[in-house]
């Protein structure tokens, strides 16, 4: 399929362009629904399918780039982490709350 290129970019918000539109949705949709963020640049995402998992970390690393880590913390529960001040930056932007699930959103500019 023939993918189009969009750029982001968010007044002091790091830009970047998205060639990759439903693997970057599948991404965002994720985090919506089991992830969260940090004041420390952590984007920490939690499942217990372990298929999810690593989908999603195929998904944070290739389309970033970013250097993420799988933790088993429980049988069949995992984290995946990962640490980056712009792509916290740019999900925050999106809707993406600090700490708190309750408070995620999908603002006009992730759509």
């Amino acid at each position: 399929p023939q993918q189009t290129q969009s750029s982001i970019s968010f007044n002091s918000c790091p830009s970047f362009s998205i060639t990759a539109k439903a693997e970057f949705s599948r991404f965002f949709g994720y985090l919506l629904a089991e992830g969260r963020l940090t004041k420390s640049s952590q984007i920490w995402f939690t499942n217990g399918e372990e298929d999810i998992v690593m989908d999603y970390y195929n998904l944070i690393t290739s389309l970033f780039g970013a250097q993420a880590t799988i933790n088993e913390y429980k049988p069949n529960c995992w984290d995946v982490l990962a640490y980056s001040a712009p792509i916290r930056i740019i999900l925050n932007k999106m809707g993406m709350a600090f700490a708190s699930t309750k408070n995620k959103k999908i603002t006009k500019k992730s759509l």
